[in-house]
């Protein structure tokens, strides 16, 4: 797996989650499968394959959270005359006076609901590297979206 990017915050409330998936949630699993070999003729209930495939998807999804943890590169965020990752970036639409702003992570933290978007995301590539006053365009299916870069912090 390449290098994943990835906040220091999101690295430290993904070793909670798998923390609490290995302590609890196997726990949790654990308990209900022991409960129905004590109580149940298996091979008869489908109850107890559920459980096998929640315990299947629990360590799946663990394995997955420690895949991206081996492979974390924290963004370091510090001040730079173009954007790269870990910058917020302020932008003004062309054609509107609408003023928007992103801060620019890496895939795993990507959530454009909150202004996070990410590195690999059109618009983030089309950021990165780009200085303050740059213009900046981006295709989209109904058309280029143009941006100008109003500050970068």
């Amino acid at each position: 797996m390449k290098k994943v990017f990835i906040t220091l915050e999101k690295f430290k409330s993904l070793k909670q989650e798998v923390k609490n998936l290995k302590l609890i949630d196997r726990k949790v699993i654990a308990d209900k499968l022991s409960q129905y070999r004590d109580s149940v003729d298996l091979s008869e209930d489908s109850s107890y394959a559920d459980v096998l495939l929640e315990q299947a998807n629990l360590e799946e999804k663990i394995d997955e959270i420690e895949e991206v943890l081996e492979n974390a590169s924290i963004i370091k965020e510090r001040k730079s005359g173009k954007v790269r990752l870990g910058s917020t970036v302020v932008l003004k639409g062309i054609g509107h006076s609408k003023k928007v702003i992103f801060k620019i992570v890496g895939p795993v933290d990507a959530d454009p609901l909150n202004h996070a978007i990410s590195n690999e995301s059109p618009l983030g590539k089309a950021l990165i590297g780009k200085k303050k006053d740059e213009i900046v365009q981006v295709s989209i299916p109904t058309g280029i979206n143009k941006y100008k870069i109003i500050d970068i912090q």
